[in-house]
């Protein structure tokens, strides 16, 4: 009789050596509240891969390590790429408000000025302000760092220019051509907000208006430097932040809203809807509003 053979234990499975695998896992954990877990997921993911760029700043929302000034462009470029196919539609399933918040926004801060504007759509990811801000701009340009958020963009026909570049280093050397710069939800991948906010001022004309959404960070102590990063990647600012680096740019605060701007696992998230604008006169101070 011929001798059996004897099985050998299944070999692990590839996943098991992939570094994606454990950058998963741990945005699952992190989803559910396990965050220490989260963060040996991350820290075993950048064992198998240094570079891991989607794995080191998620590592760095987990309390207790070191938080970056804003996120690395290749942590965005990373981020976006992965989800730009089904972004719109997975917006639409958290009742995303920021574009639609920005946009009114913009309009009431413009007063009758429609279709006479230079407009930036700043971080325009793959254009949902686009058609609401086209009724206000005689040009409307697009800026983002994704090449797969600007080609959704592109296919909706709606920007006059669109443009691959980080945000903050396209704004450096715009010199001041804007009317009007406007960004939903793309402040949140900055921590300190004064070089970014800076560069605004200095690309916007005189009169001209910043407006952008940030997400509130209600909790000061919690957030010493004025801002915070959580584990979902993604930074909450205070309102006192926001008002001194409008203070620090020049730029005159007009409102700081409070207002709902998408569900994050079923919870409203609250924003803050900024408007400030360039002028001569005296920084005012803040009036505050509550919306939504």
């Amino acid at each position: 009789m011929a001798k059996a053979k004897t099985q050998a234990p299944p070999a692990q499975g590839p996943r098991w050596r992939r570094p994606e695998y454990y950058r998963v896992l741990g945005g699952k954990l992190a989803g559910v509240g396990r965050i220490e877990e989260a963060a040996l997921a991350y820290r075993h993911c950048l064992s198998l891969e240094p570079d891991h760029a989607l794995a080191r700043h998620l590592l760095a929302g987990c309390p207790g390590e070191d938080v970056p000034d804003r996120a690395a462009d290749e942590f965005v470029r990373a981020l976006f790429h992965e989800c730009a196919d089904g972004f719109d539609s997975a917006l639409a399933a958290i009742d995303y408000q920021a574009p639609a918040r920005v946009a009114a926004t913009t309009a009431e801060a413009v007063g009758g000025a429609g279709r006479a504007l230079e407009i930036l759509d700043a971080g325009c990811g793959t254009g949902l302000c686009g058609p609401l801000l086209r009724a206000l701009a005689r040009r409307l340009v697009g800026v983002d760092l994704s090449p797969a958020m600007l080609a959704k963009a592109r296919a909706r026909s709606t920007y006059d220019e669109l443009i691959e570049a980080e945000l903050g280093a396209y704004l450096t050397r715009a010199g001041a051509r804007f009317d009007v710069i406007a960004s939903a939800d793309t402040l949140v991948y900055f921590g300190d907000l004064g070089p970014l906010v800076r560069a605004a001022a200095g690309a916007l004309r005189s009169d001209g208006v910043l407006v952008f959404t940030v997400e509130h960070e209600p909790d000061e102590a919690a957030a010493p430097r004025g801002f915070r990063l959580h584990p979902h990647g993604r930074y909450s600012h205070t309102r006192a932040h926001v008002r001194d680096v409008l203070a620090a740019a020049e730029l005159e605060v007009v409102s700081i809203s409070v207002t709902d701007l998408r569900l994050e696992r079923g919870e409203r998230v609250e924003g803050l809807v900024v408007t400030a604008r360039r002028c001569r006169a005296p920084v005012a101070g803040e009036q505050l509003a509550t919306a939504g």
